[in-house]
């Protein structure tokens, strides 16, 4: 069997007649002969005018070679007639059919067509505005028309947009502004199915800025303050029709905002709870809902306070806290006379508390979900009585509860020791966790806390060290893996520290000498030293100077000199070297004595602030201003508590935009320093070198706490003292709650704790460490003072020592 396609272009004939057939479906028919083989061809279409071109598939077979021979030139080769919009050809197949073929091509002009379609070239735009963009480029010969084809420049590229031109120039509207668009366009040479060339190389532009139509009201401010209502007002903008305003208590930064929609560039808010902050913001709406840029961004926030409650709720009693094993908690309280709403407030209990989380309720109970695991919680409760005025009750505070403990998915391995122990090697094991099907191990100088760790991967619960250095003390530990990598949960914590040392070094191996650092201006600095005899490597040690507690960073180099950078402007340094000798492993030496070096001062952008002032000084509260700064975009006040020339406290820290701030939750009749900063630049401000100095240190007092008798803690006591821990308890004086505060001996730095009772456990300590402690206890709280006692004598306990024990005089150790 063989097959031929055969192309018929009917043109001027079936044009001149208006009858020109499409070609949606064909049909053979077939009717064997002993002269040959007859097929009919039916062709069914409606008519129309123009150019079409008709592909007949012609089917020859040879039926035998008898029929062949006895055909004759008796044929009927074709026969046309048009009978109700229907064409049908009939064609016998004979052995001239071939010869016949060939005349009717020739006939009609049907040999296949060949082009030669080029795209186009010279693609050139110009951008009108921030929506639209004309293209143009060069035309292509023999183009009767062009596809045009352009979308966004993206790393993700989305679908082409096309259009059709008969020109070399076409006009894009309805673009995105501030957009970079890529565009290309193709040929099309007479018909489609034949003459498209290829897309010509791709070009860009991009549409102008976009343009906010729509600007933020500024000149906001707020009067007529009562207890439930205040009175705001803001510049009027051009073109707005409407205001949005949205305002909720500034002490529940995460509470959805209440909004209401006015006319004019005021705005009265009413039904405000008495005795509260407020803050709130206004955006205008510049033309109707829906339309593009119809709002203006929100303003920034504007503050205010509503004035005192005029008579008290009574205070909620009884609070009590219930958790569920799913870890929600049920509060509950006795009923207040007269509230119409409870305001409830919680937060975890930290050294430096955070914002509290609020929420109301209408009856006197509430369930708090979707809190984080093994985690204490304080909570108060405050009534809210009254249908007009809202009055407010004071916080109370209920029992503190701790949610469940955290699932463990993986056991974090455990019983870890160490064995074999030689200069460079050692072995290490741990008990096997259920369900492991391999662990994790990662190792370090014990002296180099900063360093980075070396891991290993096992299948068992031992694992063998090598490459170690001698004469050092490693840290290492190990993590369970329990499922395959990538799923949730598959890796345990990592255990606890375990610690071994290598044997001493064989041979002697001496430091450096004649260390020397020249400091570049851009405050890189470079170190140099005289090579040691047998070292093949050197580890670079440096730190600020400033404390003695600061720990080392350490670099590791082959050379005799080291450029560090990152450095601290205005900042002494002092840096040492240690040589290792032998085959990489086998030797260190001790540390050469320390040089310093000192890198530029700091560039000044912003001038300190002049002129502060402290005023409005209430027992809890202060108010602070100063000179404002030329160029400052904002300024950054630290304010802390002078209670000992021997304690430090650390810097409170508030960011505002003017020259003065508001400093709250102040401890009565107590002493604070403080100081601010000024943050000048355009809109990136505080990137480095932003921020000029702090300005010289003012000092305030607190008025006198209220009469109450809150003696200091006495007969304070350790116990169960570990290596990383100890039990503090003191005699309980009656206080409800006690602040705790221990530090390292002959150190400044507090660290903070808290409790409900009369003692507190303390983890997280040192080794071989001495700590001090002192206790305080907090007799009296409310949102308005807190009235706590004089800090304790103080106490002292000495952490246990970690096994094994490094030798005294060992060089290599940390300073």
């Amino acid at each position: 069997m063989a097959c031929e396609i055969l192309r018929f272009n009917f043109r001027n004939d079936l044009k001149s007649n208006g009858m020109l057939p499409l070609l949606p479906s064909i049909r053979f028919h077939s009717n064997r002969q002993k002269s040959g083989s007859i097929y009919t061809l039916v062709v069914r279409s409606n008519f129309e005018r123009g150019g079409l071109k008709l592909n007949l598939i012609v089917l020859f077979g040879v039926i035998s070679m008898i029929t062949i021979i006895k055909s004759c030139c008796n044929f009927y080769l074709f026969f046309l007639s048009l009978i109700q919009s229907k064409i049908h050809i009939v064609m016998r197949v004979n052995f001239y059919t071939w010869l016949i073929c060939l005349l009717i091509l020739s006939f009609e002009g049907a040999v296949a067509q060949t082009t030669n379609c080029v795209p186009p070239a010279t693609l050139t735009s110009s951008v009108s505005g921030s929506t639209t963009a004309v293209l143009n480029w060069t035309p292509a010969a023999g183009a009767t028309y062009y596809n045009v084809q352009y979308r966004p420049l993206s790393s993700n590229p989305v679908q082409w947009l096309s259009m059709v031109s008969q020109s070399n120039t076409i006009t894009l509207a309805n673009l995105l502004c501030n957009t970079t668009y890529e565009w290309r366009v193709q040929s099309v040479c007479g018909n489609v199915s034949i003459g498209l060339s290829a897309f010509s190389n791709i070009a860009t532009f991009t549409t102008g800025p976009c343009t906010q139509t729509c600007p933020t009201p500024a000149g906001l401010s707020t009067s007529s303050i009562t207890a439930n209502s205040a009175q705001t007002s803001w510049s009027s903008v051009t073109g707005a029709v409407a205001y949005t305003v949205r305002y909720r208590s500034a002490n529940a930064p995460n509470a959805a905002w209440i909004t209401l929609t006015v006319q004019s560039n005021s705005a009265a808010l009413n039904n405000l709870l008495c005795n509260t902050q407020y803050e709130w913001q206004v955006q205008a709406l510049c033309s109707p809902a829906g339309t593009v840029h119809s709002a203006s961004p929100f303003s920034s926030s504007v503050s205010f306070n509503t004035l005192a409650c005029p008579t008290l709720c009574p205070a909620p009693s009884n609070l009590t806290a219930t958790v569920s094993a799913s870890g929600s908690v049920a509060l509950h309280w006795n009923a207040v006379s007269g509230a119409v709403m409870y305001h409830i407030q919680w937060r975890p209990v930290s050294s430096l508390p955070g914002q509290w989380q609020g929420a109301t309720s209408q009856t006197n109970s509430f369930t708090i979900a979707n809190l984080p695991c093994n985690t204490t919680f304080e909570w108060q409760v405050q009534a809210l009585c009254g249908t007009s005025s809202n009055q407010a009750s004071v916080f109370v505070s209920g029992p503190q509860f701790t949610t469940p403990p955290c699932p463990i998915q993986c056991p974090t391995p455990a019983g870890l020791a160490s064995a074999n122990i030689l200069q460079q090697s050692a072995d290490l094991s741990w008990t096997a966790s259920a369900g492991a099907v391999a662990y994790v191990v990662r190792y370090r100088p014990a002296n180099s806390p900063n360093s980075a760790w070396q891991l290993m991967t096992v299948q068992t619960n031992s694992a063998s060290l090598h490459n170690l250095l001698c004469n050092t003390q490693y840290e290492w530990q190990v993590q369970a893996v329990c499922s395959p990598s990538g799923t949730i949960n598959s890796t345990s914590p990592f255990s606890s520290s375990g610690f071994f040392t290598t044997l001493a070094c064989p041979t002697t191996c001496v430091p450096p000498t004649a260390l020397t650092s020249n400091v570049n201006s851009n405050g890189t600095a470079t170190l140099a030293w005289t090579a040691a005899p047998g070292a093949i490597a050197y580890v670079v040690q440096y730190r600020p100077i400033s404390s003695a507690n600061t720990l080392w960073t350490s670099v590791n180099t082959q050379a005799t000199t080291l450029t560090i950078s990152h450095l601290h402007c205005g900042v002494t340094y002092e840096w040492r070297v240690q040589s290792i000798c032998g085959n990489h492993t086998t030797a260190v030496s001790v540390f050469s004595p320390t040089e310093h070096f000192i890198t530029p001062p700091c560039p000044v952008i912003c001038p300190a602030p002049t002129n502060l002032v402290s005023s409005a000084i209430g027992m809890n509260s202060a108010q602070v201003s100063w000179d404002a700064v030329s160029g400052a975009v904002f300024y950054v006040v630290r304010f802390r508590p002078v209670t000992s020339p021997t304690v430090t406290h650390a810097w409170r820290t508030v960011t505002v935009q003017t020259n003065s701030a508001n400093l709250g939750n102040l401890f009565c009749n107590t002493m604070y320093e403080w100081t601010v900063q000024a943050i000048c630049g355009p809109s990136n401000a505080g990137t480095i070198n932003a921020g000029g100095p702090f300005a010289p240190v003012e000092q305030f007092t607190t008025l006198s706490c209220p009469q109450t008798n809150c003696p200091a803690p006495s007969g304070l006591a350790s116990a169960n003292v570990t290596s990383s821990g100890a039990d503090l308890s003191w005699t309980s004086t009656g206080a409800y709650r006690y602040h705790v505060r221990y530090r390292i001996a002959n150190t400044n730095l507090w660290m903070n704790a808290s409790s409900a009772t009369n003692s507190v456990t303390l983890s997280g300590l040192h080794p071989n460490m001495t700590y001090e402690w002192q206790v305080r206890g907090i007799c009296a709280h409310s949102s308005a003072f807190a009235v706590m006692s004089p800090w304790s004598n103080a106490d002292s306990f000495t952490t246990l020592m970690l096994s094994p024990v490094r030798p005294s005089g060992q060089p290599g150790g940390q300073d």
